[in-house]
C-alpha cells in the first residue's frame, strides 16, 4: 500500500474514534442536556398479590413489563403480597374503603391515587388509560387507605429499578474501553507498531465464544418471538428488557436473531481461515474484526438501552455483550498485523 494512502487510512481512523468517542460521551451522559428541566411526573401505585394466583402471575409478566418498559421511572408499582388470613381480611377493610363490594374484592387488587382496579381483566383493559390520564394531570402517589401497612414486599418481584444497574455501568465501562483499545490498536497498525500477540492456544477460543454467543442469541430468540418468560437469575429483570419495543429491530427483527446471525458469521469464518488456504481466507481477520466490532458498539447501545431507557438489565445482554468483547480483542492482533502488512493483496510485491 503506499504512502498516501496509508496517511489517508490513518486520518479516517482517526476521525472515525474522534467521532465514536464523541457519540458514546452522548450516550453516556445524556440527563447532561435535561438537567436544567423540570423533573417528569410519576404515577405511583400498590398492587396486592398472592403466590400461586394465575390471575396475578398474567398482570405481573404481561401487563405491568411492558408499561414499566414504556415510561421508565415515572411509573412505580409497589407489590404487595397476601400470604395469611389475616392479610385477607385486611385486604377486605382495604377494598371497602374504595368503594368495592365484597365480590370485587381479590387478587389481584391494584390502586393507583383513589382508583381500584381488580381483576387480570380489568387492569389490563383500564390500567395503560389511567396512566396515561395520571401522568398528564401531574402524576400521584398512593397511600393506601384503611391499612397503609399491610403485608411485605416481595423482593423477587418488585425489585428497585437500580437492582443490577451496576452490572450494566461495568459492562458499559469495560465496553467503551475496550473499543477504544481495538481504535488504538488499529490506529497504531497504520502507522507501522506492532500489536499486542495473544498465546496460540487462544486462537480456539473464538469458535468455543461463537457457540455461546449462538446459545444464549437462540435463547433470546425464542424469548422475543414467543414472548415466554425468561429465567434471569438473581441479577436484574431480563423480561422487563425482553417485552421492551426494543426487544425487536426496527420493529421487525429480534435482536437476539441479529446476534445468532453475527455469532454464526464469526465461527463460520473462523473455521474458513483454519481450513482452508486460499485467496478468500486471507480476508479473513478483517472479517472478523469488522463484525466483532459492530458487535461491540451495539452492544453499547443496547446497554445504553437498558440503562437509561428500560431502566432494567438482563443477564443474557449482558454476558452477550462481554462474549462479544472478548471475541473482538482475541482477533485484534491478527487482524492489527493484517492492517500494517497492507491489507493482504495490496502488499508490495518482491522484486524478481
Amino acid at each position: 500500500m503506499s504512502q498516501s494512502k496509508k496517511t489517508a487510512l490513518r486520518r479516517a481512523l482517526n476521525l472515525a474514534g474522534l467521532a465514536l468517542l464523541s457519540g458514546m460521551l452522548i450516550l453516556l451522559f445524556p440527563q447532561t442536556a435535561a438537567a436544567a428541566q423540570n423533573q417528569p411526573p410519576v404515577v405511583q401505585g400498590v398492587m396486592f398479590w398472592e403466590q400461586g394466583c394465575p390471575n396475578c402471575e398474567k398482570v405481573l409478566n404481561e401487563t405491568l413489563p411492558p408499561l414499566r418498559a414504556k415510561y421508565g421511572t415515572q411509573l412505580k408499582i409497589d407489590l404487595v403480597e397476601v400470604s395469611t388470613v389475616d392479610d385477607i381480611n385486611k385486604l377486605y377493610k382495604i377494598g371497602a374503603a374504595y368503594g368495592l363490594s365484597k365480590e370485587e374484592i381479590g387478587v389481584p387488587l391494584l390502586i393507583l391515587g383513589d382508583q381500584a382496579l381488580s381483576g387480570s381483566q380489568q387492569i389490563p383493559e383500564k390500567l395503560p388509560g389511567l396512566v396515561e390520564k395520571l401522568l398528564a394531570s401531574g402524576g400521584v402517589t398512593t397511600q393506601v387507605r384503611a391499612e397503609p401497612a399491610l403485608l411485605v414486599t416481595n423482593p423477587a418481584e418488585n425489585s428497585s429499578p437500580s437492582n443490577g444497574m451496576w452490572l450494566g455501568w461495568v459492562t458499559l465501562a469495560l465496553l467503551a474501553a475496550a473499543l477504544l483499545f481495538a481504535i488504538y490498536q488499529i490506529v497504531l497498525a497504520f502507522q507501522g507498531g506492532e500489536a499486542v500477540q495473544m498465546p496460540a492456544w487462544v486462537e480456539w477460543l473464538t469458535p468455543i465464544l461463537a457457540v455461546a454467543g449462538s446459545v444464549v442469541a437462540i435463547y433470546l430468540t425464542f424469548i422475543e418471538t414467543t414472548k415466554a418468560k425468561a429465567i434471569c437469575g438473581p441479577i436484574g429483570d431480563c423480561n422487563a428488557v425482553q417485552n421492551s419495543p426494543y426487544a425487536l429491530l426496527f420493529g421487525v427483527l429480534p435482536v437476539g436473531l441479529l446476534g445468532l446471525i453475527g455469532y454464526i458469521g464469526i465461527l463460520a469464518s473462523w473455521l474458513w481461515r483454519r481450513f482452508r488456504q486460499d485467496s478468500l481466507s486471507e480476508y479473513v481477520p478483517a472479517a472478523l474484526l469488522g463484525m466483532t466490532l459492530f458487535g461491540v458498539v451495539f452492544s453499547v447501545y443496547l446497554t445504553y438501552l437498558e440503562i437509561f431507557v428500560i431502566h432494567a438489565v438482563c443477564i443474557w445482554c449482558i454476558s452477550s455483550a462481554w462474549i462479544i468483547t472478548i471475541l473482538m480483542l482475541i482477533n485484534l492482533p491478527e487482524a492489527a498485523d493484517w492492517l500494517a502488512g497492507g491489507f493482504g493483496d495490496d502488499a508490495e510485491e518482491p522484486v524478481k
